[in-house]
């Protein structure tokens, strides 16, 4: 049983699907901290068509409390936000290949947070959109759902993994910085990293402009497809797989 555990982020890069992708059950981890600097409200598109330079898109939030969780925060709907984001991936992505067959849906999905209250809320549904997109079905939950409290940083985490019967939990590289592999061997866990972004920087794809893995998936989505994206996902699995059998291998050894 595979387990994968992020934030709620707005419309995340490739290697957030991947997680979910390459996961059994994935949990939108909501009952933590927001952190100012993180992508729980903001993404990276091209600020141009068919060029590099970044631009951010943002959903605005009312205020809060610094230490606010991550399923309290509040959309400031004060501004008309949502027709100059869609406005802005429109002139990015509209000459691009795959634009056209799933602009329509995320028009609407941004349109529609007008009647959501929270940031949490509305970037489940826009995941969760993406991955109807991918023809990936995984079972989706919320921390904030869970009865799972009163742990520090990596023991959370491994504690959600347990709950949930998971036996493997793929973790992001970011992670590395304060988690410990005894954390999660103690229950009986295996722990491995997502490394796709340093693999697509060593080995990029077949893409019709320059690829940039820090950017939304939905670069990828309106410039490669469901089955470009997929291509990517099995070939790095693969690159995974014969990692973890190489690491084994060297331990047994």
């Amino acid at each position: 049983m595979t387990i994968s555990i992020h934030q709620p982020n707005f419309l995340p890069w490739i290697g957030y699907f991947y997680k979910i992708w390459a996961s059994d059950i994935f949990v939108l981890h909501d009952h933590v901290e927001y952190t100012k600097h993180s992508f729980t409200k903001r993404v990276f598109i091209r600020k141009y068509p068919a060029t590099c330079e970044q631009d951010y898109l943002i959903v605005p939030l009312r205020r809060h409390s610094d230490f606010a969780l991550i399923s309290d925060l509040k959309i400031c709907h004060e501004q008309n936000w949502q027709q100059k984001q869609i406005n802005k991936i429109y002139y990015v992505y509209h000459k691009a290949p795959f634009f056209n067959d799933y602009f329509p849906v995320l028009e609407r999905s941004i349109l529609s947070s007008s009647d959501l209250i929270y940031l949490a809320e509305f970037n489940r549904q826009l995941i969760l959109d993406i991955l109807s997109f991918l023809n990936i079905d995984r079972k989706i939950v919320l921390s904030s759902e869970l009865p799972v409290r009163g742990f520090q940083a990596d023991e959370y985490n491994a504690e959600l993994v347990a709950y949930l019967g998971g036996d493997l939990y793929i973790s992001g590289t970011g992670a590395k910085k304060y988690q410990f592999n005894a954390t999660y061997a103690d229950r009986g866990i295996s722990l491995i990293y997502n490394e796709l972004g340093d693999y697509l920087i060593n080995n990029p794809p077949q893409y019709p402009i320059q690829f940039d893995v820090s950017l939304s998936i939905l670069d990828a989505l309106f410039y490669i497809g469901p089955e470009g994206i997929l291509d990517i996902f099995k070939a790095y699995q693969d690159v995974s797989l014969e990692k973890i059998e190489l690491d084994e291998s060297l331990i047994l050894a």
